[in-house]
């Protein structure tokens, strides 16, 4: 924004901590910008292969919520319903493959008994078999530590200690082959990771943040935290999910591409919030003393911005406004009593 604001010491702390708990993931808004979908014009190319192709068959895990997993018999998650919303677009019919672990759902993908799969990171060894799409979400990968255990800072907190760490998946790869000093302890699910924590069994596991929440409130692992960022992994493997498709298919690839910038800000906040929402809006604001006399002292706090920078700000012709930020004040507004 070109408008500038010097904020005072408790105000500028209270933002920083309001906006670190409620806002949506930053780096993956940044990817969807359109308020309206853009009108979609497909090749002839485009347009032979789905008329050739109405059916895709996608992988689905059986169990790595919130993203991609089986609920009640049937596929469940937001990279389930993000790869839904992008067929929906062109009319593409979607066969989702489950009941396999995800190393055998990638070979099936490599002898084409697939043909797209979805929330892989992208790893340089599967371009020999298949094409990553565009990132289509971002998030940080953390380790999850028993709550009595002092925090991990750094991955050399854990050298002499074991990881728990699914067998087959990237953590694994990255430990083997860069931090043999890191001793593995394998499973065979996050679920049976954070339970080895849990138990003492390891001393600690490493997981996407937004999976390692879920599973410590959906099984009650109060015992459990989040700890320090797993930034040697996310360095390495950039923290995004992708799609990965086909090879012999690279029209296929193209098109995906091209449906993934078509998403609007509305529809990916509309995923997220039925899918990623369990851990912000429970997420308790503990403010401090001075943080909650500010307030009572400032009953309107004014905040300066550009007119015009959608889609974070949005002033229509009646001078309402609207977007990303505006949305964000009102829940700061409605948790703390704060009227900005």
């Amino acid at each position: 924004m070109s408008s500038k604001m010097m904020l005072r010491p408790p105000l500028f702390l209270l933002m920083m901590l309001l906006f670190c708990t409620l806002s949506s993931n930053a780096a993956t808004l940044k990817n969807y910008k359109h308020m309206k979908a853009p009108s979609l014009s497909l090749s002839a190319e485009e347009k032979a292969f789905i008329k050739n192709h109405p059916e895709i068959r996608v992988s689905n895990e059986m169990d790595w919520p919130p993203f991609d997993y089986v609920r009640s018999g049937l596929p469940a998650g937001f990279s389930v319903d993000f790869v839904r919303l992008l067929a929906s677009k062109v009319g593409l019919k979607i066969r989702f493959i489950n009941g396999f672990t995800f190393t055998e759902l990638l070979e099936q993908f490599q002898q084409r008994r697939i043909d797209l799969v979805h929330s892989v990171y992208k790893i340089p060894k599967r371009e020999t078999y298949g094409r990553y799409s565009q990132l289509y979400y971002s998030s940080k990968s953390h380790f999850i530590i028993d709550r009595a255990s002092p925090e991990i800072t750094e991955l050399a907190d854990l050298f002499g200690k074991k990881l728990a760490v699914v067998k087959g998946w990237t953590y694994e790869l990255l430990l083997k082959e860069k931090y043999p000093q890191i001793e593995i302890y394998p499973v065979s699910s996050v679920l049976e990771g954070l339970k080895a924590v849990d138990n003492g069994l390891a001393d600690a596991a490493a997981e996407y943040k937004l999976v390692a929440q879920y599973h410590i409130r959906k099984y009650s692992l109060t015992d459990l935290k989040i700890s320090g960022w797993f930034k040697e992994f996310d360095t390495v493997y950039p923290k995004g999910l992708h799609l990965l498709v086909r090879k012999d298919w690279p029209v296929l690839s193209k098109l995906f591409d091209k449906l993934i910038r078509s998403v609007t800000l509305d529809e990916i906040r509309i995923l997220e919030n039925k899918w990623l929402r369990f851990d912000k809006e429970t997420q308790e604001i503990i403010l401090s003393e001075k943080e909650k006399t500010f307030i009572r002292k400032h009953p309107e706090i004014i905040l300066g911005t550009d007119s015009s920078w959608e889609p974070y700000v949005i002033v229509d012709k009646e001078g309402q406004i609207s977007g990303y930020d505006h949305d964000i004040l009102t829940r700061i507004n409605r948790r703390t009593g704060a009227n900005f």
